[in-house]
């Protein structure tokens, strides 16, 4: 009796021990590149560019093809990650103010048919951030890089990081906040990989959970890199559509920092308890090298760069990592966008939902099994700005479909991903039954959401030029 009672409890407490296990809550890596277009990694076809770093991870999880920043330049898109909100919720919707800038330049805005919204720099207080949920779910938090939220009351160290470390703007002879001593010729990304690494030992002995969020400036502006890279690549054949030794040379010192942070989960072994994401922030900046404009290629097949609303300007590489979850090596085909990832990791997190509505959708289902069909959904963008790059309008994805809505005309444009990747096929004439559709969803949206709005220039002077992109 005694030893089948011995062997009852023994039996509970590895059934409770298997159960804890299960309930585990895993470490979440979030590896953010700045700029970084959607082909150029090797695992997205990049014919110059080197990332065995990334590359490897891309064989060891999920890579998506059809993955979207929710915006096309840093600030928003960032916004967005945070938020999990679209822009038209929390309205930070570019950089800086264009008009604003011009009314300074030139005295007048006659030349604008539309006015654009006020633009807040901040994040609500009200709307809780990523690493504020993350937090309520017992997660040490660190933040190294790019944060483009505010600073005081709204720095990371104030929304939701135990650890930040910001900066941005140099990659050699920076300055942080909060300031910290560094070599001078150190590389930015050196520097910032080595307090992620810290971080990661640190949050690993202590035994809680952590969130890591590690945006990287790179491969932003100003083109600063290591000059052995640099000379490798000027040495090198020069692919048939990427030809720019700096981007090449950024591109591998920022695949030297995400292969650094993954040697230390598999140093720690703890890689099998750590989900990362790794993605970017926008589309690929456009490198002279290249060609000017719409003629550039850096981006190939994709049409246009960061600041537009073609391919270019928003579709960014996405690969997932967790193994024994995500199957190693496969590729997903379903559309997912940026304001998917507060949903997901709050839900992998086992996390209260946080008061704001969020806009996005758990895709934890769709990485365990790939097979799975998420069935169609709209995908949102709203620019409701001028600038040197992009037309004021909203779009939608659907499907295969992209559909743009210029708010000055209030005509449209429509596009097959599917066929015509380069959107250089507008189909809108031929299928006029949609476009009424997409308009509708469109502007449904806006409403839905309590976007801002431009509104009628009352100085407008249709005379007075002012130059088409």
């Amino acid at each position: 009796m005694k030893k089948k009672l011995s062997l009852t409890i023994i039996a509970l407490l590895l059934l409770g021990s298997l159960v804890v296990r299960a309930r585990k809550q895993p470490n979440i890596v979030f590896l953010l590149a700045d700029d970084l277009g959607w082909p150029n990694l090797g695992c997205f076809g990049s014919e110059f560019y080197e990332t065995p770093n990334i590359d490897k991870l891309a064989g060891q999880g999920m890579r998506f093809v059809n993955g979207y920043a929710t915006a096309v330049n840093c600030a928003p898109s960032r916004a967005c990650i945070m938020s999990g909100q679209y822009v038209g919720r929390h309205g930070i919707y570019s950089v800086s103010h264009y008009q604003d800038k011009q009314l300074k330049a030139k005295g007048n805005l006659d030349r604008f048919q539309l006015l654009q919204p006020k633009l807040p720099h901040t994040l609500n207080n009200e709307v809780l951030t990523l690493a504020e949920t993350l937090k309520k779910a017992g997660y040490t938090t660190g933040m190294f890089g790019k944060w483009h939220l505010g600073k005081a009351d709204q720095s990371p160290s104030n929304r939701g990081f135990d650890q930040a470390i910001e900066s941005a703007g140099k990659h050699y002879n920076f300055t942080t906040t909060p300031p910290m001593e560094h070599d001078p010729d150190q590389y930015l990304s050196d520097f910032l990989c080595d307090n992620a690494v810290k971080f990661i030992k640190e949050s690993h002995r202590s035994g809680k959970p952590f969130f890591l969020y590690y945006p990287d400036f790179l491969v932003h502006g100003p083109f600063e890199t290591k000059p052995e890279y640099l000379k490798y690549f000027q040495n090198k054949p020069k692919g048939e559509h990427q030809k720019s030794p700096i981007a090449a040379a950024m591109t591998k010192a920022l695949d030297d920092s995400i292969g650094r942070i993954l040697d230390t989960l598999e140093k720690l072994g703890i890689e099998d308890e750590t989900f990362v994401v790794f993605t970017s922030d926008n589309g690929g900046l456009g490198y002279p090298e290249d060609g000017k404009r719409d003629e550039n290629t850096s981006n190939y097949p994709l049409r246009g760069t960061k600041g537009m609303e073609f391919e270019g300007g928003m579709r960014v590489p996405y690969i997932f990592r967790w193994p024994g979850k995500i199957p190693a090596n496969t590729v997903s085909k379903q559309n997912i966008i940026n304001v998917d990832l507060y949903e997901t990791l709050r839900a992998l997190a086992g996390a209260p939902k946080p008061p704001q509505p969020l806009d996005g959708l758990n895709l934890l289902p769709l990485l365990e099994k790939p097979s799975d069909d998420a069935g169609e959904r709209d995908l949102f963008w709203y620019l409701p700005f001028y600038s040197a790059f992009n037309r004021p309008c909203v779009v939608t994805r659907r499907g295969d479909w992209k559909f743009i809505y210029l708010i000055e005309t209030e005509t449209s444009e429509l596009y097959n991903t599917a066929d015509d990747i380069g959107e250089r096929k507008d189909l809108a004439a031929q299928h006029p039954e949609m476009v009424q559709d997409f308009t509708v969803r469109a502007l449904k949206w806006l409403d839905d959401t309590d976007a801002p709005r431009m509104i009628p220039n009352p100085d407008y002077d249709p005379t007075s030029a002012r130059k088409k992109k």
